[in-house]
């Protein structure tokens, strides 16, 4: 592999493995890389036992970009949820229109890549949890160059909010 793994300094942990407690709150939950590698469709029992769970206490949604429709379709059936508002594309706040949203409830977004995941919190004025990639090896050198970029992007901001907060904490 000729990419730069950004994330692996990063303390994060898979999906499985989110310890955060999670209460009646509306759930956006990425599909690739987040639940599972992009492209495949199995998902691992740690997995839908995650889902399950965040299902029990929150209203949970699926989000993806990914137009590839049967594949959308078992994710769906595994996890008994559906993907919301295939028309828009993270990181769009237009995906909100498809679904009732209760006033009160705090929105998350889980996910795994800054460019659309944490851009869609953002968006929609959700807290986000970032997790660590899942990745196959076996990903299109279409993906593998979106996550480079998408990782260097990341440690880019990360690099310059650290610089920067200390600085005007000082300075205030």
């Amino acid at each position: 592999d000729q990419f730069i793994d950004f994330t692996k300094h990063r303390n994060l942990t898979f999906f499985e493995d989110i310890t955060q407690n999670l209460n009646d709150k509306v759930i956006f939950i990425d599909i690739d890389g987040t639940l599972l590698p992009d492209s495949e469709c199995c998902l691992g029992t740690g997995v839908i036992e995650t889902v399950r769970a965040l299902k029990k206490r929150n209203k949970v949604y699926l989000c993806t970009n990914s137009r590839n429709h049967a594949r959308n379709k078992k994710i769906e059936s595994q996890l008994h949820l559906k993907i919301i508002n295939l028309h828009h594309k993270k990181p769009s706040k237009k995906i909100l229109c498809s679904i009732p949203l209760a006033n009160n409830r705090k929105l998350v977004v889980i996910g795994d890549k800054y460019l659309t995941d944490a851009r869609f919190a953002k968006n929609i004025g959700a807290d986000l949890i970032i997790t660590k990639r899942k990745v196959s090896g076996r990903e299109t050198l279409k993906i593998k160059l979106f996550n480079f970029i998408d990782d260097f992007i990341y440690n880019i901001v990360r690099f310059f909010s650290n610089i920067i907060k200390p600085w005007t904490a000082k300075n205030i």
